[in-house]
């Protein structure tokens, strides 16, 4: 029991450092801004791991907003926004895996992070006609995130890796 716990914790540890790094790191200029690679890694934390998959994307998401400073206002909304992309994506996909389902359950996500973005920076930053801007950008992220989270997983499957890890 107590080796399951610290097992599922450090895999949540792991998680949010890959989560971290995907998200800061791994910027993809677009005309619209940039694209990272979190998103993909979020959604594999919630099918992966879970409920200890949804402390990973808050954490990892939030402390990379924290840590670039620029984007420290946003910190607040990716905790919660990251979280439910996680718990979402667990619960879509726990009972049963198929690519259509992960699709499905991904885009879902990632319609939950363009309105939650947009949300949080229209009502409680008051941003105004820059929030509806940021959705052309926050789409481009979504479906980055939806094409990785789908080929990684499959990559994984295929290896026998997620046999090893998931929980």
């Amino acid at each position: 029991m107590k080796s399951q716990f610290i097992k599922n914790t450090t895999l949540s540890a792991l998680f949010a450092a890959i989560i971290f790094v995907a998200t800061f790191f791994v910027a993809i200029p677009l005309p619209t801004g940039y694209a990272n690679l979190g998103d993909c890694f979020v959604i594999l934390a919630g099918i992966i791991l879970g409920p200890y998959g949804v402390a990973a994307a808050a954490i990892g998401s939030c402390l990379c907003d924290i840590i670039t400073g620029a984007f420290i206002i946003y910190a607040p909304a990716t905790f919660i926004i990251k979280g439910i992309m996680a718990v979402l994506s667990y619960i879509l996909l726990k009972r049963k895996y198929t690519l259509i389902r992960h699709i499905i359950a991904a885009t879902l996500c990632e319609i939950i992070m363009v309105c939650g973005y947009f949300l949080y920076e229209f009502f409680i930053i008051g941003i105004g006609s820059a929030a509806i801007a940021s959705v052309a950008g926050n789409c481009v992220q979504g479906f980055v995130g939806i094409v990785a989270s789908v080929i990684l997983y499959t990559l994984l499957s295929k290896t026998g890796v997620l046999k090893q890890i998931k929980l």
